[in-house]
């Protein structure tokens, strides 16, 4: 079950202990702490540190800024911006993250602090005092800034951690009763985000024009024209936001949505904000963009630098068509319907994925199961023609190259041999075998099904990369999922999965006998 993110920020040196008490209240009530020292935030070495941390606070649903003594270090896109040296610190830039993109923000002054900011207001033309709590004065100025704001500035004194998570303890209840009270009283915002490319694909299904559509709906044709048209952004797509999306009156929604016969499906913030489908017919159909092919943002300029494979079905063929772990339980004197029926248990939801794999275990295991049977079964499934050619040629032009799949990484491995080393990563389940070459534990991988989703989205973050810059290409239906990442999907030689469902698949080659067919697809 998802948990509520909640980004903590501060400095560190001097509020080292009270994040560490707050985190574990975090954790107690069952939410998720992000917190640098935690392993919460993912450094990517190709851009200044901080950065990666506003990257963090925009991934997050809840941010807590703790304000000490300490105004802290200088943000790295910081200048000196007059004489009295102002600058934005990487703990001040968090927060303005934060509230930029409209998440609930709680925010926690030391009470020594607090008292000499008062000092301070009275006194402001006064250079000459020195303050005896703060080690600059640029933190008084980020409190007159807060202070300024008419929302979302929760303000709270303490004197140590413990009040700081009963404060949070008191107002996240009280806001979780504020919100069933508004679901029972089928309150709604009045304002919310509208995705552009699923309005624009659904106005454009229903054969409607902007100017028809204003007329029907007694609206402004600006007001309408402004939700197909994306906001600007920086030179790089940073991350699946919202805040990509314009705003609109909920009511107005309400009334295009019925129009357009799409009810509930416009508001942003759903798992296919980014499917690979819209933004692909945004991209191809949206006026002068469709025309110049010089789409104005980042994320819908777009070249392959990523490619992904599948493995079973996709790269390697199977005798009477089956997956390596159907050919390893035949190989172990099972049957295919043995092996099925964990997998359907799991996808009813009966078996969790680590339950799934200690079932297979004990099956293996009773079968005395070695790594000569993993050997065995790799020399059965034979690589597709062309394959080889195909990798080779896309190293050459620098596409970095992965495989996902729900296989075995050991007969991956295998299997490939030496291309192996032309991926930068294989992420499937691994076994663990003894000395004996006996069977040990199988690690069952995060990255099938959904995880495919998941790990395209780290992907695009760790590459700084749009999403319809990565090709992902597989076959079957647990391989559908990445077009929810915004990632290009081709299906090749479909299974248990319909190839022209567009909201799955942006491509199809329904008979694929050679690889380097693909190749089209990845210019």
């Amino acid at each position: 079950m998802p948990k509520p993110r909640v980004f903590v920020s501060s400095t560190f040196v001097d509020l080292r202990y009270v994040r560490e008490t707050v985190s574990n209240f975090i954790e107690e009530i069952g939410y998720q702490p992000t917190l640098f020292e935690k392993g919460g935030v993912g450094f990517d070495y190709q851009q200044p540190f901080d950065e990666s941390c506003y990257e963090a606070v925009e991934t997050s649903d809840i941010f807590v800024l703790v304000i000490g003594g300490r105004y802290g270090s200088k943000a790295s896109d910081s200048e000196l911006r007059n004489r009295l040296a102002k600058y934005n610190s990487v703990t001040r830039k968090e927060y303005l993250r934060a509230r930029e993109i409209g998440i609930p923000i709680y925010i926690f002054v030391n009470s020594n602090v607090l008292s000499e900011y008062n000092i301070f207001r009275n006194n402001r033309k006064n250079k000459t005092i020195i303050y005896s709590h703060v080690d600059n004065t640029l933190i008084f100025d980020l409190l007159d800034d807060i202070y300024r704001q008419s929302l979302n500035n929760y303000i709270s004194q303490f004197n140590d951690a413990d009040e700081i998570c009963r404060t949070l303890r008191d107002q996240w209840a009280a806001f979780l009763q504020l919100q069933i009270k508004r679901r029972a009283k089928n309150e709604r915002s009045d304002i919310v985000r509208v995705n552009t490319f699923k309005f624009f694909f659904y106005r454009k299904r229903s054969g409607k024009s902007l100017a028809q559509l204003s007329r029907i709906l007694g609206c402004e044709y600006e007001a309408l024209s402004r939700l197909e048209r994306l906001k600007a952004s920086k030179s790089k797509f940073t991350g699946y936001h919202v805040r990509y999306f314009p705003e609109c009156d909920f009511a107005l929604l309400s009334k295009i949505e019925n129009n357009l016969n799409c009810a509930g499906k416009l508001v942003a913030g759903q798992d296919d904000d980014f499917l690979a489908l819209y933004l692909d017919f945004y991209l191809q159909n949206r006026g002068n963009i469709a025309l110049t092919q010089k789409p104005r943002h980042p994320m819908l300029n777009f070249s392959t630098k990523v490619v992904i494979f599948d493995f079973d079905g996709t790269i390697a063929l199977g005798e009477e068509g089956r997956t390596t772990w159907e050919s390893l339980w035949v190989s172990l004197g099972y049957t295919v319907n043995d092996c099925a029926r964990y997998h359907s248990q799991y996808r009813k939801g009966l078996l969790k994925h680590e339950e799934w794999c200690d079932l297979t275990l004990q099956s293996f295991t009773r079968k005395g199961m070695n790594l000569n049977h993993l050997r065995d079964v790799a020399q059965r499934h034979k690589i597709i023609t062309g394959f080889p050619e195909v990798v080779n040629e896309l190293y050459d032009r620098g596409v970095k190259l992965y495989i996902l799949s729900g296989s075995i990484r050991e007969i991956i491995q295998l299997s490939l041999g030496a291309l192996t080393s032309k991926f930068d990563e294989i992420k499937a389940n691994e076994m663990r075998f003894d000395s004996s070459g006996d069977i040990l534990r199988i690690d069952g991988t995060k990255y099938d099904f959904e995880g495919k989703r998941e790990f395209i989205k780290r992907l695009v973050k760790e590459r700084n990369c749009s999403p319809m810059d990565i090709l992902f290409i597989g076959n079957a239906g647990n391989d559908a999922w990445a077009s929810q990442s915004g990632a290009r999907t081709l299906c090749v030689n479909p299974t248990s999965t319909d190839p022209d469902n567009p909201k799955q698949w942006t491509y199809s080659i329904k008979i694929l006998s050679d690889m380097r067919e693909i190749l089209p697809f990845t210019i």
